[in-house]
């Protein structure tokens, strides 16, 4: 992708090689749509990037790659979220010019039942049910 841009940057594309963590809120808020992960290694399918988390949290619309992993906190018809094929370069195309038009509602963001799901209650509540089943293998003495 750099030397593509490198040899005649598309005008509405700017890419940005590492933002940080600190600026990174700013960024996912002044986007249109937001990217996650594309890549076809099984890692890739596996995994749920801490940028797609924020992405979520942020209201922002996103394409990321379908797998596994992504299916674990998201079915395919989730409002505002497309999940393209791995390695599927026109998938990718036709889901940011899909999402182009989508835009968060402000106080109402996109993704608020799903942020839900990984908020900091919700993660409480996963990680009790780990220590307690742990407890139980292995009762502390």
């Amino acid at each position: 992708m750099a030397a593509i841009i490198a040899a005649g940057p598309p005008a509405n594309l700017e890419w940005i090689e590492w933002v940080p963590y600190p600026e990174l809120a700013d960024r996912i808020a002044r986007a249109d749509v937001c990217l996650g992960v594309f890549g076809s290694s099984e890692k890739a399918g596996r995994v749920i990037p801490n940028k797609v988390f924020q992405i979520l949290a942020s209201g922002k619309p996103l394409v990321t790659r379908d797998g596994p992993g992504i299916r674990e906190l998201i079915t395919p018809g989730t409002p505002s979220v497309i999940l393209v094929p791995p390695g599927d370069s026109n998938a990718l195309l036709e889901a940011v010019e899909a999402m182009r038009g989508e835009r968060s509602g402000g106080q109402s963001p996109l993704h608020r039942d799903l942020v839900r799901r990984f908020d900091a209650d919700a993660l409480a509540c996963q990680w009790r049910v780990i220590v307690e089943a742990a407890l139980e293998h292995y009762p502390v003495k």
